[in-house]
This record gives structure tokens, sequence and C-alpha cells, in this order.
């Protein structure tokens, strides 16, 4: 009747030594007498590990971003044609706990879900969230969220990161980190209300003791 129904295996090709890996099942639907169809992707589970699977095998938007990710990834995208040429996509994603090297430093624990409202051009709506049960971006610090928005361009749009800090908090302020230029990023942390002797006590100093609250600003380059 004039449809073309098709589905099947999309897989990542042996290469460097590596097994060929499943990637994700497609299942693909096209009407030829409208022009109209769809493609839904559902990702196999993608297990990441140091010496193995890397999302820079799968693309290198990664490059500079992140890398030596460790954990798993779920998740499915869905894209729409119709007879006039246009497209829509739209995709969720998650992982449960992941770790990694960030730009602001080591991550362990990370976890959250990803709404992608264009997968072609690799864009959310604002407030995506990411947990992370430890990040140090010079200083540790645990049981933080960072809230963000990816922008056309390979841009990240990030709205705030929180973490408890030694009886206060460490905020991470709004910034625009553009990953498509070969430049310094900066990131400025402000701390408020951390109490020092909980902050020296992290460090085992026998020899220092201190009291009372500081806030101050914390600017860093990477």
């Amino acid at each position: 009747d004039g449809r073309i129904r098709l589905g099947g295996n999309l897989f990542l090709p042996a290469q460097d030594g590596r097994q060929q890996v499943s990637i994700a099942q497609a299942l693909i639907e096209h009407d030829l007498t409208r022009g109209t169809g769809q493609a839904d992707l559902t990702l196999v589970p993608l297990h990441f590990a140091r010496d193995g699977l890397q999302p820079v095998h799968l693309t290198n938007l990664v490059l500079g971003v992140a890398a030596d990710f460790v954990g798993t990834v779920t998740g499915a995208g869905h894209f729409r044609w119709s007879g006039d040429g246009n497209v829509t996509s739209e995709g969720d994603f998650a992982t449960d706990a992941m770790d990694l090297a960030a730009i602001f430093g080591p991550v362990t624990g990370a976890s959250g879900r990803i709404h992608f409202n264009d997968l072609l051009n690799l864009t959310t709506p604002p407030g995506q969230a990411l947990r992370m049960a430890s990040v140090n971006p010079g200083i540790e610090v645990q049981d933080g969220v960072l809230l963000y928005q990816l922008l056309p361009g390979n841009r990240i749009q990030i709205e705030s990161g929180r973490w408890p800090f030694a009886g206060g908090e460490l905020r991470l302020r709004p910034t625009t980190l553009d990953f498509d230029a070969a430049a310094s990023r900066f990131l400025t942390f402000d701390v408020q209300g951390v109490d020092a002797g909980i902050f020296l006590s992290r460090y085992q100093f026998d020899n220092i003791n201190a009291t009372g609250v500081f806030d101050g600003t914390l600017p860093t380059k990477f």
C-alpha cells in the first residue's frame, strides 16, 4: 500500500582493537504517497569503561568537554518528517551513576535525565538537572545539583549549581560555555556561610585551628 517499514540494529564498527558494539535498535516507517514518516531509535544500554567504549568513539563533540566515562546510558530518540520536508525530533536519555573527568574537575556518581527538544541540533529546554555525588574543581564538594540548558552551536547555558560546603554553601554563577571556541573557559563560584573550623577539619591540619564564618568568591579558569 505504498508504505515502507523496516527495522534493525545500528552498530559501531570494530576498530582500534575494539569489537563491534551494538548501539541502538531502529524502527523506520515511510509513506511513499504522502512523503511522511518516522524513525524511532532505542539505545541498547551503552556501558562506558575507561579501557572500553567511550563517548568519543561515537562523536567528537565531547572532545575538550569530558573524558574517561565509566557508567551506563539508556534512552531513545524519535524523528518525524512531513511531506513538505519539515523534520522534528526529540529524545530522552538517562544515567544513574556516571563517573567522568569534566573540564571543571573529576565527577563521581553523576545522575540525571536529559530531554532533547531537537536531536538534530542537540538542544534542550531550560532546567535540565544533573546531580553529582562529588566534584572537585580544586576543593572537593559533594551532593550537588547543576541546572543547565544545551543551546545551538555546541554551547551550554549553566543556570545554577549548588553544593553544601563546610556548614555553608558553594554556588556556581550562571554562565554560557562555548565548546566550539578553542579558548579558556571561566567559572565563578560563590562561597557562603562556610564554617572555618569545619573547613579546616577536612584537611587534618593538626597545628591550625580557626573559628568564624566566612563568605567569598572563587573565580576559576580552565
